[in-house]
Formats: structure tokens, sequence, C-alpha cells
């Protein structure tokens, strides 16, 4: 049992004005939606190379039935870019889990504001969501306040035109259907899109905890699952440590887990054993090698 915890690819609005004006982005452009930008073509290149690595480590043993996987992204649109190549390759449903969205805290409040995706289970939709204009139809927020409860039952409707949420740019038509719409995110995480730090780094444990309840991630069941996880940098971080605390054998080791070095280079990859905690880093299977990785500054 392992797993494995993905960094979003490049987004487009690292760019430079000049490499966005000058450099073929295959129509990418900003989004319309603050903080949820497309990836950027490098980014886009960086989730082929994902999942050409993902595949080669995987395939053979999905087909043999050695082991069974399972996709859980953050709903924001850089994140399923970067899992998609991967999921449409070997026909895995992604499961949208907002326990692994992006992390805001109160002083950045007027970025966060507009930037979370409206996507909750299976198409549902906060109220104030509406077409994001002549790029998609994929939902921004107009009106949610930083304070506002994005996944409770009170904000959300039920969308009636699910069809819509993906365009062409996103590789087809169907890609909609690659979203498992009966998943139920792990409970036991906040659902304010502002959060302290120590509310954060609960929010991780608390999902690291159910994870590993959900997912028997150290139990031996057979075939054994192999969880892909598809993140933010500082959610990676988090939800990194959490995990490896909580398969520590003793109170010292899981002290020590959580202030363990993470690295997180975009489009990077974290395998964790969950038999032992032990912990894996590469990103050597992109072309780009390692870019942007990130650590808080505190740290």
């Amino acid at each position: 049992m392992s797993i494995i915890v993905c960094r979003h690819g490049y987004r487009f609005d690292w760019l430079s004005d000049d490499e966005k004006s000058s450099v073929d982005q295959r129509g990418n452009s900003d989004s319309g939606r603050v903080n949820d930008p497309y990836l950027s073509d490098i980014g886009i290149q960086q989730a082929e190379d994902l999942a050409v690595h993902l595949s080669a480590q995987l395939a053979d043993n999905i087909a043999h039935g050695k082991t069974k996987v399972v996709i859980l992204c953050s709903p924001y649109i850089r994140c399923l870019q970067t899992i998609l190549p991967f999921a449409i390759k070997l026909n895995i449903p992604i499961c949208l889990e907002p326990g692994l969205r992006e992390f805001f805290e109160p002083h950045q409040a007027p970025r966060a504001t507009p930037a979370l995706p409206g996507i909750e289970v299976g198409y549902r939709f906060h109220k104030d969501y509406s077409p994001a204009g002549s790029r998609s139809s994929y939902p921004y927020p107009k009106n949610l306040n930083s304070t506002d409860t994005l996944w409770g039952d009170q904000t959300v409707v039920n969308s009636t035109d699910s069809n819509q949420i993906f365009t062409d740019d996103l590789n087809s038509d169907n890609v909609v259907h690659m979203i498992d719409q009966s998943y139920v995110p792990i409970p036991g995480v906040r659902t304010n899109v502002i959060r302290s730090k120590a509310e954060f780094e609960e929010d991780a444990r608390a999902f690291a905890a159910g994870l590993i309840a959900r997912y028997h991630i150290s139990d031996a069941i057979d075939p054994p699952i192999t969880v892909i996880c598809v993140t933010h940098a500082a959610t990676k971080i988090k939800f990194v440590r959490a995990i490896v605390a909580a398969l520590s054998p003793d109170p010292a080791a899981a002290a020590a887990a959580l202030k363990m070095e993470v690295r997180c280079g975009v489009a990077s990859r974290t395998i964790i054993n969950g038999r032992n905690g032990s912990v894996d880093y590469s990103a050597n299977y992109l072309k780009t090698g390692e870019l942007r990785s990130w650590s808080f500054p505190d740290e």
C-alpha cells in the first residue's frame, strides 16, 4: 500500500509577459479566476511526463490485479490538468477532494476570496458561481465572501449542465466523465476558505487519518490500494508530514516527521510507503527537471 503525492504543474501566471505573448501556449491564457490559472505549456508537458512516469510504475500491476489505484485531486483547474493525462491513459476516475485544496491565511483574504473553484461532489456548485465567459463554462465565483463555507450543504446547488464543466482545451468532450460523481470527501476537514496555519496543520492531520482509515493504507489487503493525491505546495508539505507521522512507530518519530523536509517542485511526486512511512521523492522524469520548489518562509 502506498500514497503518491503530486504537486500541480507549472502555472500559466508564472510566465513573464514576454513568454505569455511570444510562446505558443496551446491557447492557454489567464483563466479569469484569481489564483486558479490554467497550466502553461510547460505545465502541460510536465503533466504528460508525469503520466508516462506513473503509468510505467503502475500500469502492469493494475492490469494484473496487483493494485487498485484511486486518484484524489484538489478541485483547482491546474491540479485537474496535471493528473488528467494519467487518468485518461489508464481510465481511472478522478475524485475531487476539497481536503487537498490550496492554503490561504487570513492576511491573504483579498487574494483568496475569489479563488476557489466551485466543484464539490458530483458537479455541485456554490450558489454564486457562474460561467467564466469566453474561455469555458467552468464555474468561477462572483460574490464569494472569504468567510463563506464553500462545501456546506447550505451553499451548493445541483448543476443542471455538468457536461459543460470542461471544454475542448482540456483534451476532449469526454473529460467530464473522468470525474467520480459518487465520491464523498474525507470528513473532518474545515470547509472555510481562510485558515490559520495551526488550523491548516490540524486539517492535514485529520485528512491524513481519514485517508489512512478509508483506504486501509497500513493494512494487509488484497489487492493493495495505491492512492494518488494531487495538490499544492503548502498542502503537499503538511499532508506528507501528517501521513508519515501517522504511520510512525512511536511518538518521537511522529514528532520528527511533523518537522521533516518535504521537497515539492512542480509536477514532482513523493511516494509514501504505507507499511513503514518511508518517503521517496523524484522529479527526474520531467524533461524540465525540478522547477519552482517551494517551502514555508518561516521554516
